[in-house]
């Protein structure tokens, strides 16, 4: 008998344990505020990155994707895609409800305004053609990163697991080097491309921005442990 009782003491103190570390509604909202400010510093880094080469299996697509006929040769080099340096937060952040040293996850809005994919692009027949380059504009690019946040009253841990939905609006080409129809024709094609998904931007970029992501420590900011000691802690 003895025995049991020592059992229910032993949870009662365990479940008073769990309950006085449980966040107040006044807790979770600075902690959220806390984790929104350290998961925005994140994309700080991105301000020295500029460009991002992209692989060559995108040249591919641009020369089938820009193909004007089966006897045409095509080569696209040196595309890239730059002004990543304008990446931001996009909008509100999605969060589940924080509970304090329990592993949540949350979706973080990311925009990059006005980027650029520009490229050389090369059309011969029978050894003979125009060359030129290409400059594409994207109004605005979208993506969401998805991640896991744990925050408690000692520590704060955030880390991306995936960046996805690429959306573009606002896309307009130009291209110089050849004759006057021929860049309308291939300004329209990568216009056309972007728009449509058919060019495989998307996943490169978003392989990148989550490697850029994944380069901070981890580790919220020290203001998130100030911010909760300004809030009464739960009762126990």
């Amino acid at each position: 008998m003895p025995q049991v009782w020592q059992i229910v003491l032993c949870v009662a103190l365990l479940r008073g344990t769990a309950f006085a570390a449980d966040f107040t509604a006044g807790q979770a909202e600075v902690a959220r505020e806390g984790l929104q400010e350290a998961l925005d510093k994140t994309l700080t880094k991105f301000s020295t990155v500029e460009d991002l080469d992209l692989p060559p299996y995108i040249r591919q697509t641009v020369r089938t994707t820009l193909g004007i006929s089966v006897e045409t040769v095509k080569q696209a080099t040196h595309i890239k895609l730059s002004g990543l340096t304008s990446l931001h937060r996009g909008g509100a952040l999605g969060l589940d409800p924080l509970v304090s040293g329990k592993t949540v996850s949350f979706t973080l809005p990311l925009q990059i305004d006005q980027p650029k994919l520009t490229g050389e692009f090369t059309r011969t027949v029978a050894g003979v053609g125009p060359s030129g380059n290409f400059t594409t504009t994207i109004g605005v690019l979208r993506l969401e990163a998805e991640g896991l946040a744990t925050v408690s009253p000692e520590a704060c841990s955030f880390n991306f697991t995936s960046v996805k939905d690429v959306e573009v609006s606002g896309v307009d080409t130009t291209m110089e080097g050849a004759t006057v129809a021929f860049n309308a024709l291939l300004a329209s094609k990568v216009t056309e491309a972007i728009n449509e998904k058919k060019l495989g931007v998307g996943e490169p970029l978003s392989r990148f921005v989550l490697t850029q992501l994944q380069l901070g420590d981890g580790v919220c900011t020290s203001n998130v442990r100030d911010r909760l000691k300004t809030v009464p802690a739960a009762a126990a």
